[in-house]
């Protein structure tokens, strides 16, 4: 099953990479409780920017990682390495 996950995660990267904004949503949905945690974590620091604005801008940092995967390295996730530089790219969006 976790395996089938990530295969399934991998395609709609590729798609993704291909200007499918349908794969896009639909891992933005998958990966919807890691980008809640970014949100509110730079939402802690920048309280005068409304959570609704930093969900918009999540879309472009979730499109601008697929654009960056490498899948011949490894599968996509929003693992811890992913969250940090989610959260760096969230935060410069900002300044």
């Amino acid at each position: 099953m976790l395996q089938n996950d990530y295969i399934h995660i991998n395609d709609l990267v590729e798609k993704v990479k291909n200007n499918d904004t349908n794969a896009l949503w639909e891992l933005f949905d998958f990966y919807k409780p890691v980008i809640n945690i970014c949100v509110n974590k730079v939402h802690q620091k920048y309280t005068s920017v409304e959570r609704e604005d930093l969900f918009s801008e999540c879309i472009f940092v979730l499109k601008d990682l697929c654009s960056k995967f490498d899948s011949e390295k490894s599968y996509f996730s929003l693992q811890k390495e992913v969250y940090i530089i989610y959260v760096e790219q969230m935060q410069s969006f900002l300044e």
